[in-house]
């Protein structure tokens, strides 16, 4: 399902690097929903466009979040590499992004990708905005963080998914 606020932007990624990131993200929400629908939400910002890849899969501790989600190499899905969530991060911090790691047991967890606008107003690289710094996050609702603020139409378009699990 998409949820976005009907304005464009482009960004200042390149699309090989956008799609890779978002790619990895998105498949390791469908394979967590076990067949559940995943939400895309995007919202345009000043400086920066704001992507929440949101699955309702078992949700990740804190721990994981903070000492093994961005680890490359390290996974806990069976036949997984262990690259995705890692290269994920580093092409969008490449192109002066980030991404979030929002999620508690249990409620699901959303992908937050920040990434620059390529019109930003005073033409410098932007900052990643300060709510999504630090780079995990856990939180007690399934519902993302600024909810209220992601405005906007959706359209559908389901996605299903494979088996998967995450800790």
């Amino acid at each position: 399902m998409l949820d976005h606020d009907g304005s464009t932007a482009a960004v200042a990624i390149s699309s090989d690097a956008f799609e890779t990131a978002v790619a990895h993200l998105l498949n390791n929400a469908i394979e967590a929903s076990d067949g559940l629908p995943v939400l895309i939400r995007i919202r345009h910002e000043a400086r920066h466009v704001v992507i929440d890849i949101i699955d309702k899969g078992p949700g990740m501790t804190l721990d994981f979040i903070r000492d093994q989600l961005f680890q490359p190499f390290g996974t806990s899905k069976r036949g997984g590499s262990g690259i995705g969530a890692f290269q994920a991060r580093e092409l969008l911090r490449e192109s002066g992004g980030d991404v979030q790691a929002v999620s508690a047991p249990g409620a699901g967890t959303t992908m937050r990708l920040v990434l620059p606008r390529a019109d930003a107003p005073d033409g410098t690289a932007p900052d990643a905005p300060s709510e999504s710094r630090p780079e995990f996050s856990n939180m007690a609702a399934g519902a993302p963080r600024n909810a209220g603020e992601l405005l906007g139409a959706g359209s559908d378009a389901g996605f299903a998914g494979a088996r998967g699990a995450r800790p």
